[in-house]
């Protein structure tokens, strides 16, 4: 069973539930949040994480331009068949498709991050924690 990263705004005294990532998330990953449990962030912990997968981002960024350095080179490459390169070709494109997916799921996660750092910033307090459907005060650490 999947654990799940819930985050909430307070309003009013109430918790609003507005999302729940799971643990495959990069979100999970980099909050840290308590289990059965939440927390409040602030706006700059919330930008800091943004900052974060933004470098991961990059990283992959890159990671798919030197793939596709690779992909120029191998026709290139000497005492290999033709099948031999196509078959290396088609991997590396594989694998550039998949890297773009995740890209666009890291893009789609920081600008999380950013709306939520906006949104604590206008004095609406941000929680989050693993595993917690229905907080109440009492569940803040």
């Amino acid at each position: 069973m999947s654990q799940y990263l819930n985050i909430f705004l307070k309003s009013d005294g109430k918790f609003i539930p507005i999302g729940d990532y799971s643990r495959s998330t990069y979100l999970y990953d980099e909050f840290h949040a308590p289990f059965e449990k939440i927390c409040e962030y602030k706006s700059e912990g919330l930008r800091d994480i943004g900052v974060r997968l933004e470098s991961r981002a990059n990283d992959t960024e890159k990671y798919i331009q030197e793939l596709e350095s690779l992909i120029t080179l191998i026709p290139k490459f000497q005492g290999q068949e033709m099948e031999e390169k196509v078959s290396a070709i088609l991997d590396y494109k594989s694998q550039i498709e998949e890297e773009k997916e995740e890209l666009k799921t890291l893009h789609s996660q920081i600008s999380v991050c950013y709306f939520l750092a906006s949104v604590a910033e206008d004095y609406v307090p941000v929680y989050a924690g693993v595993e917690i459907a229905d907080p109440t005060d009492q569940d803040v650490i």
